[in-house]
């Protein structure tokens, strides 16, 4: 349920919020370059309304 781009940035392929972890936008990058399709990260999304129960 990733909606947003790094919660602190990231170095070197880390969060720099938790070094230990990969940054997931990274990974996203990769598997969709990977699989020749870097299009979809030019699709732009509603924002959810978290306030609709």
């Amino acid at each position: 349920e990733l909606l947003n781009g790094p919660c602190g940035g990231s170095m070197d392929g880390k969060c720099e919020v938790d070094p230990e972890k990969d940054c997931a936008w990274e990974l996203i990058y990769e598997r969709l370059e990977r699989i020749g399709r870097l299009d979809l990260l030019d699709e732009v999304r509603d924002a959810k309304d978290r306030l609709v129960k």
